[in-house]
């Protein structure tokens, strides 16, 4: 018997997983599938999610194609994104909801292969027909680095706020030149945040501006504030406060993202941090290099906001000032940065990055991979509530144990959580309990 797997191409597109094939001599015989893709399961990465919490329905991308469950976990349509004339079929990058009933994908169409794609914001209904913007607007391509055959795995985000304004995190290609700090000049690859209206109508290409490579994630609250996942941290500190007590300071090295045998430290790889912005945005300023600071003294937790004395600076010690920053927790979020001294490619490149989302109470929850847990903050950086418990492919979580493996991608509603993972490649439903309750009696005045 000969049995044969699957390598390449990768499982979404592949017809199955494995084959069984029998040799009677002078012929194989037909073969079996014994692994078949399901036609409508959940196949490897990205499992991105994206939640409509009024209807109760889970969209999770799926290569050129959304899949849509019911919030019980039951499957009820494949949803393929097709231009108006149904013509065209979209690949999709990421996704986000809009008002009336429609649906705004980072798109791209067939036959747009290669290491860099530009991809567009197009508008849809919630059954995948593409409602074109009027006047050409939004025809903007914008560049998302890498994102391999629109697998969306090194899409920077995208979200809309309740007005139904669009953001989307891109690389600025337009970036000028003067903005830049002395040390990143002829690097074009500074990441912005552009905000356009319900219409696809250009509000601000740049509203926050000149994000480092290892951006990624964005959500809006209710009052127009904006939550970033960033790689920087304040300056001085690179593991969180629970890491940085049982390990060596990294910043005691040559090179603080190298160990002393030469390798890459891999914890500050999974160390990242949210920052909330303002409604007006912000920016960050590239500092010379050989701007000195007093070091800060550190707060009792991972939550830091913007002082005078107080700088902000990449994993390869880049120095930077930020500005219309409200608060950053550092730690929390682990988009997987790319900060590496001395790596060019790394330095431009985040891949397989995670997402956090905002409940109906603009509550941030947000999945900490290292420490296999979800941990949820309120609109000032403080940590409300955490879930989970490590666990590997054979735990099964129940009503009162949540069990992570590789918690990476986060779907909130007010009462529950979905939460995707890599490793297994599986969804869990989490539902939010009170720790505790209070009954009152309005007839009785109590």
């Amino acid at each position: 018997v000969v049995w044969l797997g699957v390598a390449h191409p990768e499982a979404r597109h592949a017809r199955w997983r494995l084959l069984r094939i029998e040799d009677e001599g002078q012929t194989f015989g037909d073969h079996r599938e014994i692994c078949p893709i399901p036609e409508n399961g959940v196949t490897p990465e990205p499992l991105q999610l994206l939640l409509d919490p009024e209807r109760d329905m889970l969209y999770v991308n799926n290569w050129n194609r959304l899949l849509r469950y019911s919030g019980d976990g039951k499957h009820i349509a494949a949803v393929p994104l097709v231009s108006a004339d149904g013509e065209e079929r979209y690949y999709v990058v990421e996704t986000a909801l809009g008002p009336d009933d429609t649906l705004y994908a980072l798109t791209w169409g067939e036959g747009r292969w290669g290491g860099w794609n530009r991809t567009r914001v197009r508008r849809f209904t919630l059954e995948g027909r593409q409602i074109p913007f009027e006047g050409g607007r939004l025809e903007t391509d914008l560049v998302i680095r890498s994102i391999k055959g629109a697998s969306g795995r090194s899409a920077r985000g995208m979200t809309t706020d309740r007005q139904g304004n669009i953001y989307v995190m891109h690389y600025d290609r337009n970036r000028p030149d003067d903005s830049r700090a002395p040390w990143e000049r002829g690097w074009n690859l500074g990441t912005a945040v552009a905000v356009f209206g319900p219409d696809g109508a250009t509000i601000n290409p740049r509203h926050i501006a000149y994000l480092r490579g290892g951006a990624q994630g964005i959500r809006a609250d209710r009052n127009g504030n904006l939550y970033i996942g960033e790689s920087i941290m304040p300056l001085g500190v690179a593991y969180p406060l629970d890491f940085a007590s049982v390990l060596p300071d990294p910043f005691e090295r040559p090179y603080p993202a190298m160990t002393e045998d030469g390798r890459f430290d891999s914890l500050l790889r999974w160390q990242g941090s949210i920052v909330k912005f303002g409604p007006d945005g912000g920016e960050i300023i590239g500092l010379p290099e050989e701007a000195v600071f007093d070091s800060p003294t550190r707060p009792a937790n991972d939550l830091w906001k913007p002082m005078p004395e107080i700088h902000w600076h990449l994993h390869n010690n880049h120095k930077l000032r930020v500005l219309g920053a409200r608060w950053m927790r550092h730690g929390v979020f682990s988009p997987v940065p790319a900060q590496y001294q001395g790596v060019t490619h790394a330095e431009r490149c985040v891949c397989n990055g995670g997402r956090f989302d905002i409940d109906a109470f603009d509550r941030i929850v947000a999945p900490d991979r290292i420490r296999q847990r979800v941990t949820m903050l309120d609109t000032a950086g403080n940590v409300m509530g955490q879930w989970g418990q490590p666990g590997n492919r054979d735990s099964v979580s129940n009503e009162d144990t949540l069990f992570l493996t590789d918690p990476w991608w986060i779907a909130a509603a007010a009462d529950r959580i979905y939460i995707g993972e890599k490793n297994p490649v599986r969804i869990q439903r989490w539902t939010l309990k009170p720790a505790t309750q209070a009954a009152c009696d309005f007839e009785r005045g109590k």
